[in-house]
């Protein structure tokens, strides 16, 4: 996951070089960051849009994990709200899945999985699906905790929620 403090430009950035490039590539209409810049305190958006660039035309899918920033943060005008909207008419989301807190070793925040396309199927055409899976029904505790990992998924329950679930379509 990338690291939510990191600040990819100002004078805490690791890198004045890597500023300038990513500030040259914005102005580029066909560069990776010419949807916008995220606030210079934080690099997720930056890295989803860099994966989005290097994905294949036809065949490109990936997934993203992160916290909640990139869901949620900057006003309407922001970069980030730009990202997100180009994201949307690009029709590239596939689905965002909320999952539950304490699933990663190093951190107890909530996380959420993005899942990109770049040539959806003709049925998933203008659709987002929004999958919640906070709810205790879909992970159960560990018997022993590892750090701050305290709760897992099984594939039953993957298997069980997918089931219940696959209505759960946004249209753009």
């Amino acid at each position: 996951m990338v690291n939510s403090l990191l600040r990819w430009a100002g004078k805490d950035a690791p890198s004045k070089e890597v500023e300038d490039i990513v500030k040259k590539e914005s102005k580029n209409p066909l560069g990776r960051f010419s949807a916008g810049l995220p606030a210079a305190s934080d690099a997720q958006m930056l890295f989803m849009q860099h994966g989005l660039y290097k994905l294949d035309e036809k065949l490109g899918r990936a997934a993203i994990i992160s916290n909640g920033s990139p869901l949620f943060s900057g006003g309407t005008s922001s970069g980030e709200s730009q990202i997100r909207r180009m994201m949307l008419e690009k029709d590239m989301i596939e689905a965002i899945i909320a999952l539950p807190t304490d699933l990663f070793y190093n951190t107890g925040i909530g996380i959420y999985l993005w899942i990109f396309s770049k040539n959806k199927r003709k049925e998933r055409k203008n659709k987002v699906q929004l999958i919640d899976c906070t709810s205790e029904k879909f992970f159960k505790n560990m018997k022993k905790s590892m750090g701050k990992k305290r709760h897992e998924i099984t594939n039953e329950q993957i298997e069980k929620y997918l089931k219940e679930n696959m209505e759960n379509e946004f249209r753009i």
